[in-house]
C-alpha cells in the first residue's frame, strides 16, 4: 500500500515537473519569438494609469502579439517589466516580445522636432507651434500679452524673447 502511494507521489511530482519544464520552454519560446509587427513598424502610446496587463490586451488586440498570459506571466517573473513609461514608442519591425516590454521600461520615447528659425517673429513662432500635431496646444487663443502673462515675463512685448533652435519634445 505504501509503496503505490509513494509512486503515484513520485509520478505526480515527474508530471509536475514535465509541466513546469514544458511551460518554461514555451514561455521562453515565446518572449523570444518576432512580434507580428508591420514593416514600416508601430506607434504605441503608453499613458498614466496603464498597466502590463493593459498594454498587453491592447498589443494581444491589434494582433502584435498571439498570447495575453505569457506577457503577464514574465511580469511576475521578472517584476521591472511592470514598471513602465509612459509616452510614445515606435516599434521597428524586427523586435521579439520581450523586446518590446523591455522598449516600455526604458523610456527611449519618440522624439519630435520644432525649428525656430532666426529672424522670425513671435506670431511665426507661435504658427510654427499650432502646426505641430503632436504637441499639446495650451495657448491656443490666447493673446500675446496673455501668453507673456502665462510664462510669467514682466515685458510689454514679445519679440526677442525667444531662441531660434531647434526643439525637442516628447507627446
Amino acid at each position: 500500500m505504501k509503496q503505490s502511494i509513494y509512486k503515484i507521489i513520485g509520478t505526480l511530482i515527474l508530471l509536475g515537473s514535465l509541466a513546469v519544464g514544458w511551460l518554461w520552454m514555451d514561455f521562453k519560446g515565446f518572449m523570444n519569438s518576432w512580434a507580428e509587427l508591420p514593416e514600416a513598424g508601430i506607434d504605441i502610446e503608453i499613458v498614466e494609469g496603464d498597466t502590463l496587463a493593459s498594454v498587453t490586451r491592447r498589443l494581444y488586440n491589434q494582433g502584435i502579439i498571439r498570447s495575453t498570459f505569457y506577457p503577464r506571466l514574465a511580469g511576475k517573473i521578472y517584476p521591472r517589466l511592470t514598471r513602465l513609461k509612459r509616452g510614445e514608442y515606435h516599434l521597428a519591425s524586427q523586435l521579439s516580445h520581450f523586446d518590446i516590454f523591455e522598449k516600455f521600461i526604458s523610456g527611449k520615447v519618440k522624439i519630435y522636432q520644432v525649428r525656430f528659425i532666426e529672424g522670425w517673429t513671435f506670431n511665426e513662432y507661435l504658427s510654427a507651434l499650432q502646426k505641430e500635431p503632436k504637441l499639446r496646444q495650451d495657448l491656443a487663443g490666447f493673446k500675446n500679452q496673455q501668453i507673456l502673462d502665462e510664462l510669467k515675463l514682466e515685458q510689454s512685448h514679445p519679440e526677442g524673447w525667444f531662441y531660434p533652435d531647434t526643439y525637442n519634445y516628447q507627446k
